[in-house]
């Protein structure tokens, strides 16, 4: 069980930690945003393949566990739905409008 919460945490710091001076919050949603807006590559590489590779992790790990705890699956969610506004996947709900570079 503990090697499965460490993979969690570390795919989650993955998809956070992002260092950049140019993007307010390094998430890799706001990496893609910025480089979709800018047409320019974060750290000399585009994200989006990240991107989407995150959204089928967390929406397998979402699929996969459906007994882990609320807290645990909101968070994934909330990253999830983040991520696919990001690449423009805006659920009917979304408000959010793309940040300005």
């Amino acid at each position: 069980m503990l090697d499965f919460l460490k993979k969690i945490c570390d795919f989650i710091k993955y998809i956070f930690d992002r260092k950049n001076n140019e993007i307010t919050n390094n998430s890799l949603a706001n990496v893609v945003r910025y480089e979709l807006a800018t047409g320019k590559p974060v750290q000399g590489k585009f994200h989006l393949e990240d991107a989407v590779y995150a959204i089928e992790q967390l929406e397998n790990w979402i699929k996969e566990n459906p007994t882990a705890s609320s807290n645990d699956r909101a968070a994934a969610e909330n990253v999830l739905l983040d991520l696919k506004d990001a690449i423009g996947q805006r659920p009917w709900y979304s408000q959010t409008k793309p940040p300005r570079y």
